[in-house]
């Protein structure tokens, strides 16, 4: 156990000691998925209405009340506002709704009539965030004595926090699972690509074999090294995430994450357990890709096959809306998102925790078990160079040549 420690030590000063791939493994991941996060809102946005801004809302015949309440509510922050009259309006409401506008018809104070393409899925959440923090606040605030705004208990921390959680968190479950696992698996296929398909092009994975150290003791001890290095990878791009959604102050309704994330110490503390069972299994599946292949480009390109089934997998959890079924938590991998999901909607289940885990964990180990035989028979560099000769006797019609 020592000399495997002392192995994954060397791997650990190996990245470490290398700025560009300590930036690389630590911070690209969470600067690249930052910029996806930010873009994505935008990109949406031009599809549908042909502008990468927000455009404004127009309101027609909007009653004073509703204009000074603009003013003064901060939730009306998210929206800007283009108040005009019914005799000096020119468009028609359907010019508008082809051009993704949404428009408010007012009918004095008694109803207002929110007007928009319903089959855009961007206007109908802008819609619908519009509806939420700002037509019902206007709608309570008419009750006010004299038609006066006023808050009451305008500053509660743990009802505003609350409150934004509840939205914050369900989108959070459907974006960062797929998120941190997508990012884990680009981590483990980068070190992996370098600790043992470089190494063992390079010919040095050879030599190392011919230390005291087992096989199995090796690639034990790069496999904890990358695991450790990945889950503190991990943490950082979750806390980069969870600075994103705190510093999202426009809430945008297209926002990936929206303003307010917040995990109870129970589901913080699921979220970290659940990374290094999960790394583990992804190192082997690595491992064995590797040393099944020999030629350097077929490996990474058969390393990057499951970067391209995790981002699918992404997109089919940002548009679900149901709760992981029982089997789902036997998928190796797989798994590991189910119960990051549970655990950012506050579902966390200790049975389908410790069955993921385990599930996760003996995968790897049978993986581990079967990379350790391939391993094990990889040939010596002498051994490498007498094959080399004999092949090339063979080629030269078994003239030996001399240099």
């Amino acid at each position: 156990m020592e000399k495997t420690l002392v192995i994954a030590k060397r791997e650990l000063r190996k990245v470490i000691g290398n700025w560009r791939k300590t930036l690389t493994v630590f911070l690209l991941p969470a600067v690249l998925m930052m910029l996806a996060l930010n873009i994505f809102p935008f990109l949406v946005n031009y599809m549908t209405t042909g502008s990468f801004g927000q455009k404004p809302i127009v309101v027609l015949d909007a009653p004073r009340s509703f204009v000074r309440y603009t003013e003064n509510e901060g939730a009306s922050a998210s929206f800007s506002y283009d108040f005009v009259d019914t005799d000096e309006y020119e468009v028609s409401l359907r010019k508008e709704i082809r051009h993704g506008n949404i428009v408010l018809v007012f009918d004095g104070e008694k109803s207002v009539r929110v007007v928009y393409n319903e089959s855009s899925y961007s206007l109908y959440s802008r819609a619908g965030q519009l509806i939420t923090s700002v037509l019902k606040g206007y709608s309570d605030s008419l009750e006010n004595i004299d038609g006066r705004v006023f808050d009451i208990d305008a500053f509660n921390p743990v009802t505003d926090i609350m409150m934004y959680r509840s939205t914050a968190n369900a989108g959070a479950a459907r974006v960062i699972p797929g998120v941190l696992v997508l990012l884990m698996y680009y981590c483990v296929y980068a070190l992996s690509s370098d600790s043992f398909a470089a190494e063992r092009a390079r010919g040095f994975l050879g030599k190392l074999m011919m230390t005291p150290v087992k096989p199995s003791g090796i690639m034990l001890g790069k496999t904890l090294a990358i695991t450790v290095i990945v889950w503190i990878s991990s943490l950082v791009t979750f806390f980069v995430l969870f600075l994103s959604s705190w510093l999202n102050h426009s809430n945008d309704a297209m926002s990936l994450l929206p303003f307010g994330l917040l995990l109870s110490p129970g589901d913080l503390l699921t979220v970290i357990i659940t990374v290094p069972a999960t790394v583990f299994v992804m190192v082997m599946l690595a491992v064995n890709m590797i040393f099944s292949l020999e030629k350097l480009s077929d490996i990474i390109l058969n390393l990057q096959l499951p970067l391209i089934l995790l981002l699918v997998e992404f997109f089919i959890q940002m548009a679900r809306s149901v709760k992981p079924l029982a089997p789902e938590y036997i998928i190796p991998v797989h798994n590991t998102i189910c119960v990051m999901r549970n655990a950012f909607a506050s579902e966390s289940d200790i049975r389908s925790i410790l069955i993921s885990i385990v599930i996760n964990i003996l995968t790897g180990y049978l993986l581990f078990r079967a990379n350790r035989k391939i391993f094990s028979a990889t040939p010596a560099p002498s051994a490498v160079s007498a094959r080399k000769r004999k092949r090339s006797r063979r080629n030269n019609g078994g003239k030996q040549s001399y240099v």
